[in-house]
């Protein structure tokens, strides 16, 4: 360990190139991503940051939440597919959410520019456009 960290001191790295990935469905795990570069954002789970680079990451596992939209625990079985093949040193893992409130029976809470999706008919699972971005 000692001898990484005087590596890393003597090439001027950062730390960050070798962090560890992040294990929980918390906060701590989620970051926003805002979509088509306007105010329209998106919550994701993953393991590693998304604008850190890191050279030991080399395939990503996306994992697609169902009607339940509930990316944190579809983020906890990408996990767990990622530790029994023994892949969390070099796969990221992503579970995006795709959050709706329509009133009728989808009442995810949203967050501010949070992209609202329609829970039924055209909704994101059949690449329907989002209820508060006509754009998405």
């Amino acid at each position: 360990m000692m001898r990484k960290l005087l590596l890393i001191a003597s090439l001027g790295l950062p730390m960050s190139a070798f962090a560890e990935p992040c294990l929980t469905a918390t906060s701590a795990c989620t970051e926003w991503v805002r979509l088509r570069n306007g105010s329209s954002r998106s919550l994701i789970y993953r393991t590693y940051a998304l604008e850190e680079k890191n050279e030991s990451i080399t395939r990503a596992l996306i994992v697609v939440h169902g009607a339940g939209r509930d990316a944190d625990n579809y983020f906890r079985s990408g996990l767990a597919a990622a530790f029994l093949a023994g892949a969390l040193e070099d796969t990221i893992v992503i579970s995006p959410r795709f959050a709706s409130n329509n009133g009728s029976g989808c009442r995810d809470t949203l967050a501010q520019n949070e992209v609202n999706w329609p829970c039924n008919g055209d909704s994101w699972r059949s690449g329907g456009t989002a209820m508060n971005d006509e754009k998405l």
